[in-house]
């Protein structure tokens, strides 16, 4: 067998050196807008001095938000200091010294002091947070790329499956090696359990259990029951998919891309926030994916489109739900929703191949959940899945 060798493209060695000399303008602009931010508040105090002559703070609570927002701790800092000294010097009584033996004089002083160190605090905690979640989702994305491309190579056989031993996906090198065709796999025919002769499932169990606890395995033989009846000998790994999720960020970025691919229509989005669950993020991506997909399709009709993303929760369980104002469709066919190529509009009127929501029942169904829906025909549809709860997973 032949592989391809991807050439490595050579480095740059010069990158660091210019990102390095980047900061400091970077870090200069940040400076700047704070000089700027305390100098629009100075104007605009002065220009409004009659009416802010009770709380001659109030814009530059404004200059230490934009300071902080844009630039982060530092500079949020410096506005923090000149907006007091400012004040101090030509707002107070009296006016130009820098007297600030009065006692009320302090008190206030103190007061905004205090109240612009909190929004700069606030604000850098907002940056902090923001990064990290630009970080894991750039991590999620490379995740969901390098396993994306390993399945379809088609170069080794890849399957997906939860710690139940149900089969969530399978790659076509995994199908083909057993004589499996896609359409056996979509129907249900091939189980985990059925594959596995019985002198091996003492060792998979081993697997998993090792797989439970230390997120993957050390490779071994195994044989597979093909669907003729005969043997065939492969080399195994597992690998733990499952991990905490923050659902807010994946429904953020779906969000962000629908958006990007809709240009020129109006849609009102409500997101509502939502808690982490335990799971496969790749495939818990593609349950959101196909579900806010079909509500941004089924309302291309309105203007203006109003989608909901949000959750309850109850003792044991999460219910996540998904509610536009589309066209909606009839109850009486609600059976057929969630069955493969079956779909309750026309293809003139809206595009799709009948499979998504098929996938998004069997993906929740692997994850313990459940998918329902309801709708009323012109008037809209919601959407819902259920996944256990978080604390729930952490305990078992």
């Amino acid at each position: 067998m032949t592989h391809k060798v991807r050439k490595s493209k050579p480095k740059n060695i010069f990158a660091s050196g210019k990102n390095k000399g980047a900061i400091i303008p970077e870090q200069l602009l940040h400076y700047t807008i704070a000089l700027l931010s305390v100098a629009l508040g100075l104007g605009g105090t002065l220009l409004l001095r009659p009416y802010l002559s009770a709380t001659p703070s109030a814009l530059f609570f404004a200059a230490v938000m934009v300071s902080a927002w844009y630039g982060g701790f530092a500079p949020g800092l410096v506005a923090t200091v000149l907006s007091t000294l400012v004040i101090t010097y030509l707002f107070f009584q009296p006016l130009h010294p820098l007297n600030i033996t009065n006692q009320d004089i302090l008190v206030r002083l103190v007061v905004f002091m205090i109240t612009a160190g909190l929004i700069v605090w606030l604000n850098e905690s907002r940056r902090t947070a923001q990064r990290k979640a630009e970080a894991s989702l750039k991590s999620l994305r490379q995740s969901e790329a390098r396993f994306g491309r390993l399945v379809e190579s088609n170069i080794i056989g890849v399957i997906v499956a939860d710690l139940n031993g149900s089969i969530i996906e399978a790659n076509d090198a995994f199908l083909q090696m057993l004589n499996y065709t896609r359409e056996d796999f979509r129907s249900g025919r091939i189980c985990w359990g059925e594959i596995t002769p019985p002198q091996y499932i003492e060792v998979s169990e081993r697997a998993i259990q090792e797989l439970r606890i230390t997120g993957g395995c050390k490779p071994f033989e195994q044989e597979y029951i093909r669907k003729d009846g005969s043997l065939i000998l492969a080399l195994l790994g597992f690998v733990k998919q499952e991990e905490t999720i923050i659902m807010e960020q994946l429904v953020q970025e779906i969000k962000r891309d629908l958006v990007s691919q809709t240009p020129g229509r109006t849609i009102n989005w409500h997101i509502e926030s939502v808690p982490e669950v335990q799971g496969d993020p790749s495939m818990l991506r593609l349950v959101l994916r196909n579900l806010i997909d079909n509500a941004v399709k089924y309302t291309q009709t309105r203007n203006p489109a109003e989608i909901t993303i949000g959750s309850t929760d109850n003792e044991n369980e999460v219910v996540f739900f998904i509610e536009d104002n589309g066209v909606g469709f009839n109850m009486q066919y609600v059976h057929k929703l969630f069955g493969v190529f079956q779909r309750l509009h026309s293809d003139q009127q809206f595009e799709g191949t009948g499979v998504g929501l098929a996938n998004v029942q069997r993906i929740i169904h692997r994850h313990n959940g459940q998918v329902w829906a309801e709708a009323v025909v012109d008037i809209g549809a919601t959407f819902y899945f259920s996944l256990p709860k978080l604390q729930k997973l952490e305990g078992e």
